[in-house]
């Protein structure tokens, strides 16, 4: 996605959801596509990135905690928080436009999930 491209449309349901412009950032980079057009972070890509992060936590921690490992672990925190908030939340883009943007739950999440399996991306 083009970082600075938000319809207006998306940014209203964004703040209607309450959804910020790095909550979109996490799932466009961990999440992937359940349609032509959509990214959805599941539960699997976002425990798989939860664990990568808590496994460089611990290593840096082997370390001094000199201010810079303690700013890296810090950021790692904030990065598992925002995977944990925003697992199952999906994007909409258009032509590389941020179209809409909403938390999946229930038959919306099986059937995007379930496309996403049955190979039709």
């Amino acid at each position: 996605m083009n970082r600075n491209q938000i319809c207006r449309h998306a940014a209203a349901r964004m703040n209607q959801r309450g959804l910020r412009k790095q909550d979109i950032d996490i799932v466009e980079i961990y999440g992937e596509f359940v349609d032509d057009d959509a990214i959805m972070l599941t539960y699997r890509h976002a425990a798989a990135a939860i664990k990568d992060a808590k496994t460089e936590i611990r290593r840096l921690q082997r370390w001094d905690q000199t201010p810079s490992v303690r700013a890296a672990t810090a950021r790692l925190k904030k990065r598992i928080n925002l995977l944990q908030k925003n697992t199952n939340t999906k994007i909409v883009l258009r032509d590389g436009v941020l179209v809409t943007a909403y938390r999946t739950s229930g038959k919306p999440m099986k059937r995007s999930t379930r496309r996403m399996r049955e190979g039709f991306v």
